[in-house]
């Protein structure tokens, strides 16, 4: 694998974080060699293998194309160590990161790059991404698409997105692109982050908290939905973790900002509605107080969502015994 040193910077920095992915790197790798434009522009590629004890090294030595670095961690570090190394080691006026289980449309850096060099106030610009199984095939492009819809229209978008990123995380890691100064100005992550998953969301929040964006109509890229994959894994975290990772991310990204008074009342729903998730969750895990706990916080952001139905139902039925409810439940299941 090649050095870095005393090389000419490069126009892109694509970052691939390994960990016990190596079934699907050489998947990855091939997409970034198959863009459109990979030998049009100077690029350089950094795998980070985050001590994967899978074959991830066995493919890596398939890859001997000198614009690939390749690092390997003597211990696992963690997502948001590697994430920073790679952005912090990152020379490319730009900046993408795909991961190891992801792929590229072929035409993901035909169609975002431009848009970069187009417009200066543009921190990221990102498109749709499908959703794949293990083998790669799609099942649920339709529903990313009226998503899309639904936030953008039938067309490109550019302008302000930093208040509905914060409140949901809308821009998927394997369809994004950005300059690589504005990513790091999420460097490094708050000590909050004790859940790593939504790292993307943060990084993204960040670069585009004083820039614009671009969205790109159509599918860029594919994320593969899988037993292994953080989304799969989201059940077996902590709820404490979730809980100080996206309360704490949520004021680290609002602290400093200057709202107006319709932002304002965007930031309440923004609480109200991320205390609502914590509601589900630990109501889903142990329904006991500290789902209680986190519906009082909801209703203390909007005091109108304490006649929403489900967060009442959740509220009182955390009162009754598990035995109790789970009868209920069932009861109510038969009459309907």
């Amino acid at each position: 694998m090649s050095t870095t040193e005393g090389l000419e910077a490069p126009l892109v920095t694509i970052l691939v974080p390994c960990y016990q992915y190596g079934r699907y790197l050489r998947n990855c790798l091939e997409g970034i060699f198959a863009q459109t434009i990979i030998d049009q522009i100077s690029v350089e590629i950094i795998v980070i293998n985050d001590a994967s004890t899978d074959n991830t090294d066995a493919v890596m030595r398939e890859f001997t194309d000198p614009r690939i670095h390749y690092i390997r961690h003597d211990r696992n570090r963690g997502l948001c160590y590697t994430l920073s190394e790679g952005l912090t080691l990152a020379r490319g006026k730009y900046f993408t990161r795909i991961d190891a289980d992801d792929r590229w449309k072929p035409h993901f850096l035909e169609v975002t790059l431009p848009e970069l060099e187009r417009y200066p106030d543009v921190a990221l610009v990102f498109g749709d991404v499908a959703h794949v199984d293990e083998q790669g095939n799609i099942i649920n492009e339709e529903s990313t698409i009226a998503r899309s819809l639904e936030v953008h229209g039938d067309r490109d978008f550019k302008g302000d997105r930093f208040l509905s990123q914060v409140g949901e995380c809308t821009i998927g890691t394997a369809g994004v692109i950005g300059r690589t100064e504005a990513w790091r100005k999420g460097l490094p992550f708050p000590k909050c982050f004790t859940w790593e998953s939504p790292s993307d969301w943060w990084l993204n929040i960040m670069a585009i908290r004083d820039a614009d964006v671009y969205y790109k109509k159509g599918i860029l890229g594919e994320y593969r939905m899988h037993s292994a994959s953080m989304t799969h894994q989201q059940g077996s975290v902590d709820a404490v973790d979730i809980e100080q990772t996206t309360i704490g991310a949520i004021n680290e990204a609002f602290s400093g900002v200057n709202l107006k008074r319709e932002h304002r009342l965007a930031r309440r729903m923004i609480y109200a509605n991320a205390w609502t998730t914590l509601g589900n969750i630990n109501f889903e895990k142990n329904r006991g107080k500290d789902s209680r706990r986190c519906y009082a916080n909801a209703v203390l952001w909007r005091p109108d969502y304490v006649l929403r139905k489900s967060i009442a139902r959740h509220f009182l039925s955390s009162l009754l015994p598990r035995k109790l409810y789970e009868k209920i439940k069932k009861g109510v299941k038969k009459m309907f």
